[in-house]
């Protein structure tokens, strides 16, 4: 029997979802070892399951990068048709890097693109990017949350915030801290992720507003997040959607986010807009928040129509891998590609999440 897969070298909600949604196969290969042996190890189990089973339709979850280009080169080998889910892995702040690494990465990350039957992203702009080094492309943004109901904690704060956090590179963790240490300690913030990754987390530590929670589990996740007063979810990559800001949606939390024009495309109502690099933006956003509470507590409780164009591609998607595992004319592919994108454009359209924001 033909058959589509999925497949990923992390495990991802998006992922998951996505493939259960088309009907696909969701395999993931893990290895927790040393990373340059991962991906010889992780490449290996790859190539040999696409070796035994011989899938006709193969998405895979980008990052990894080094997962797309093998599966790319590989695609031209066995002949399955290959579709990309990017996220925003495009590092695009590097693109002119001199690093002999960032020139590595975006060597195989322009290759996978360029190879790729199809690659999906979660907004417009990177959708621009990616059609800009000749790849096929269509947006599909993040699927809203379906339950994250948990039991409430006890916080200490009068107002509290919670940081959704992985101290990456495009995170202004200082400016946000800084902030913070700013107010007083009726005013706190709660950090998720590995602070460990984070050099500076010591000058913070024994402040009394501020506090790093580590990596939590889901279950203790949902709890935070569900017993703050808002979050604050900010990245410096003008092309990211961040989960934390579905997640705040779907908690019925105001947020602070970035001032990007992705980001204000589909996080309107309830949020506060900032310049992620600059303290003094940030600060005046958490003042906002602040003095706004009740408001934005109110417009942040919205009808989240994007569920609909979710549930529509559903039957939709299971649809459109069929026709691709029985349809071997690549001409006719791209036709089906074509109705694909005509209806995600018209499932979800931008604005359907929220509608209002303040810019600073």
């Amino acid at each position: 029997m033909k058959k589509s897969v999925w497949i990923t070298w992390d495990n991802h909600r998006r992922s998951s979802e996505l493939a259960s949604c088309w009907d696909m196969e969701y395999k993931v290969f893990e290895y927790p070892g040393w990373k340059l042996a991962r991906y010889f190890i992780l490449s290996f189990k790859t190539l040999w399951y696409l070796y035994r089973e011989r899938p006709v339709v193969v998405v895979c979850q980008n990052p990894s990068v080094v997962l797309a280009a093998l599966l790319a080169t590989t695609s031209r080998i066995q002949g399955f048709f290959l579709m990309v889910d990017r996220h925003s892995n495009f590092k695009i702040r590097f693109r002119s890097s001199s690093k002999l690494k960032w020139k590595v990465f975006h060597f195989i990350s322009d290759y996978s693109i360029r190879l790729a039957d199809l690659t999906i992203v979660t907004n417009s702009e990177a959708r621009n990017y990616v059609e800009s080094l000749g790849g096929k492309c269509v947006v599909l943004p993040d699927k809203m949350p379906s339950d994250l109901s948990a039991d409430a904690i006890d916080l200490k704060g009068d107002v509290n915030f919670l940081f959704i956090c992985s101290f990456d590179g495009d995170e202004p963790v200082d400016a946000v801290l800084n902030a913070f240490k700013r107010l007083t300690d009726k005013y706190c913030i709660y950090i998720t992720g590995n602070y460990k990754k984070y050099d500076n987390w010591k000058k913070y530590v024994h402040a009394g507003n501020i506090r790093f929670l580590g990596f939590v589990g889901e279950e203790d996740y949902l709890r935070y997040l569900n017993s703050v007063d808002a979050t604050i979810v900010l990245t410096n990559m003008p092309m990211t959607l961040n989960c934390g800001s579905y997640e705040s949606v779907k908690a019925c939390k105001p947020q602070i986010v970035a001032d990007s024009t992705v980001i204000k495309e589909w996080f309107r109502s309830g949020a506060v807009y900032v310049d992620p690099n600059d303290e003094t933006s940030i600060y005046n956003g958490i003042i906002e928040i602040i003095e706004r509470l009740d408001e934005l507590n109110k417009k942040s409780f919205v009808v989240q129509l994007s569920q609909i164009g979710w549930c529509s591609m559903k039957g939709y998607g299971k649809w459109f891998t069929s026709s691709l595992v029985t349809n071997s004319n690549r001409g006719a592919l791209f036709n089906i590609i074509r109705v694909l994108d005509k209806n995600l454009r018209a499932m979800t359209r931008p604005g359907r999440f929220l509608g209002w924001g303040q810019r600073h």
